[in-house]
């Protein structure tokens, strides 16, 4: 299983250690199975693919509990900067759109 954690690259700072959690909730209320991580790592596809390797391996689930593993990794990522400096003048009541410029960053790259 693969989980794309992108999103959360803007809230690190590029070349310094950071924290990755993998918290799984087992929810079994009449125990029929067990359960168990058999490996955690990371891949970093911010310069190529570099894999990253967890120490946690064959971890069993807590039982109707929480499991958490983390990984801690220093990425060096080149976030985007705006680099438009002004706008132009919006009209009233008309449409407005204006394209940013950027620099740094990994194309594409999105406002959300």
């Amino acid at each position: 299983m693969g989980l794309d954690v992108t999103p959360l690259l803007s809230e690190i700072v590029s070349g310094q250690p950071a924290k990755f959690f993998l918290i799984v909730q087992e929810n079994d209320p009449f125990n029929t199975a067990t359960g168990q991580i058999v490996d955690f790592d990371m891949i970093d596809y911010t310069n190529g693919v570099v894999p990253i390797s967890g120490s946690s391996t064959n971890v069993p689930l807590v039982e109707n509990g929480e499991t958490s593993l983390s990984i801690t990794a220093t990425l060096n990522i080149s976030q985007p900067s705006i680099t438009t400096t002004s706008l132009p003048e919006a009209k009233i009541y008309e449409p407005y759109s204006h394209q940013l410029t950027v620099s740094g960053g990994t194309s594409p790259i999105s406002g959300d």
